[in-house]
């Protein structure tokens, strides 16, 4: 009888150590990036260089490009931006555009796994783009503020919550929040952060209390958090963005929250469920997103 304890208790150590040795392994694994980084920037109208204003480095959504949130600028969707703006590329090649996890299921099969891969080869693409910028442009900010939209918005939080050293603030608009990459962000040190999320009711009703359960998350660890729900789907509308600027007081004026803009119709802005973006637990069926 001892004998046979004593090989099943050999058996768990075996086991257990299997299991450690390859959650480090996938834990250690970093994707190379597959693009060209690129950046794009913005200006704003009353631009003093001996004083600059905040800087905000925006994260595109899935399949999009650097020149998501410029468009944004143009098409007026912040009021009377009183920031500059940076727009950086994902690392990873899509369909039709880039991303901020990669799609090439060959390299890791897992999209939790994936994404988790993807997350440290994005957050250096975004301090390399920002040192570089800063030093092209001799600015040196007092304040810099992460942006992302969409896919962009989880990674923003990731390297944001990772780096308070450097980014004062987080803006996550329409983006899905995923505790896994929350958790591998170890979150620390963020009693001075302010950060800004927003979400359509219309991505239903659990997407919703996933966001709220995040903002939970981040007031615990002591960050400053607004959390702006609107009443359309997985959209970029000019209501967040302006919402957005008045928390984090990033606009010469208190800009108008109810005055919407409507998206220009272009590929471009074609916000989509991302078809291959599965960061829940299990992937689940696009009705369970809706209200009932």
């Amino acid at each position: 009888m001892k004998t046979k304890v004593f090989y099943l208790y050999f058996l768990i150590l075996v086991v257990v150590f299997l299991f450690q040795c390859g959650s480090k392994k996938t834990a250690e694994i970093k994707l190379e990036p597959e693009v060209p980084s690129k950046y794009v920037y913005r200006f704003p109208s009353e631009y003093d260089p001996n004083e600059p204003p905040p800087l905000v480095i925006a994260l595109h959504g899935h399949n999009q490009a650097e020149n998501q949130a410029t468009k944004l600028w143009d098409e007026g969707f912040f009021y009377e931006p009183d920031f500059i703006l940076v727009s950086v590329r994902g690392p990873f090649q899509g369909k039709d555009g880039y991303e901020w996890f990669s799609q090439n299921k060959t390299l890791i099969s897992n999209p939790v796994q994936r994404g988790i891969a993807s997350a440290p080869t994005c957050e250096e693409i975004v301090i390399k783009a920002l040192a570089e910028f800063k030093e092209e442009k001799n600015i040196e900010p007092d304040l810099i503020y992460l942006l992302g939209f969409s896919q962009g918005a989880t990674m923003a939080l990731y390297i944001g919550l990772k780096n308070p050293d450097i980014f004062d603030g987080i803006a996550a608009i329409s983006g899905n929040m995923d505790t896994f990459l929350l958790s591998a962000s170890k979150i620390k040190d963020i009693e001075d952060m302010d950060i800004f999320l927003a979400l359509g009711r219309g991505e239903g009703p659990r997407a919703v209390e996933a966001i709220k359960v995040t903002k939970s998350l981040l007031e615990q660890s002591g960050a400053n958090v607004r959390l702006y729900l609107h009443d359309e789907g997985h959209v970029i509308n000019a209501s967040s963005c302006r919402a957005m600027q008045n928390f984090l007081s990033l606009s010469f004026e208190e800009a108008p929250e109810t005055e919407l803009i409507d998206k220009p119709e272009s590929e471009e802005y074609d916000m989509e469920e991302e078809e291959s973006f599965e960061y829940w637990e299990e992937e689940e069926d696009e009705s369970d997103y809706q209200e009932e």
